[in-house]
């Protein structure tokens, strides 16, 4: 299957049958479960959405990982995430949560024009889900002033195993 792909992660739909399916459902991470609780015992007066198995990461020994995540579609719960919860301060993903997050209040609830739609494929594009390369020479700089290679983009990159587009 990996050989097929060509990486190392791979959208659970695409592992075995019904019954790889089964299994990854009754075997949730214990750490998801604790935090699904958790929200449970703190709200609780909502049903949250259950979770599932999203993609599946194959080691290079071999081993297997489920990624599993909640999606949330009711505004209720998203702004409930963002307003108690939110992200670590400090790191790129505030940055890029805050900048989603503005974007999902500024168009939610109505239909969108195709301007706006390109709009958001545009906040989109420039809040990747991956870290970018000058956040981390941003806060190496920040961190280490003196340090020289924090300024060079290209080492940042390959340390990151980044290609020059990403």
């Amino acid at each position: 299957m990996v050989e097929e792909l060509g990486r190392r992660k791979i959208p659970a739909r695409f592992v075995g049958g019904p019954e790889a399916w089964n299994i990854m459902q009754q075997n949730p991470p214990k750490s998801f479960v604790q935090e699904t609780d958790l929200l449970n015992l703190a709200h609780k007066e909502i049903i949250w959405p259950g979770g599932y198995p999203t993609r599946i990461h194959l080691s290079k020994k071999d081993r297997i990982t489920a990624f599993w995540e909640i999606h949330l579609t009711r505004p209720d719960l998203i702004d409930l995430i963002h307003d108690e919860y939110g992200m670590l301060p400090g790191t790129w993903k505030v940055r890029r949560f805050e900048n989603l997050y503005d974007a999902y209040r500024k168009f939610r609830g109505r239909k969108l024009t195709d301007e706006e739609i390109r709009e958001i494929r545009k906040i989109k594009e420039e809040n990747q889900h991956k870290i970018s390369v000058e956040w981390v020479s941003e806060k190496v700089q920040e961190l280490f002033p003196d340090a020289q290679q924090a300024r060079d983009l290209e080492k940042i990159r390959k340390m990151l195993g980044r290609s020059e587009k990403e």
